[in-house]
């Protein structure tokens, strides 16, 4: 989990690209994003706003925003 002191403390360009892991389903007009999906952090405003991958069918990309950080958590990557 993402704490509010770490959200605080950190600036927009240091989320920006950072993938997460839902930690609950999160839910917007468009779409409901299962616990457990992983995402990229487009933009840190009133929470986050949230990027899937486009669907390889129909390429439809999720977008969500105004999550809390408290619903993700940060993804390792291998560099």
């Amino acid at each position: 989990m993402i704490g509010n002191k770490l959200y605080q403390r950190r600036t927009e360009a240091w989320f920006k690209g950072k993938r997460v892991r839902t930690l609950c389903e999160l839910r917007n007009g468009y779409a409901v994003i299962p616990k457990g999906a992983v995402l990229t952090i487009t933009r840190k405003s009133s929470g986050f706003t949230l990027e899937g991958e486009p669907c390889e069918h129909c390429r439809f990309q999720v977008r969500i925003s105004k999550v809390s950080p408290c619903d993700v958590e940060l993804v390792e990557t291998a560099s």
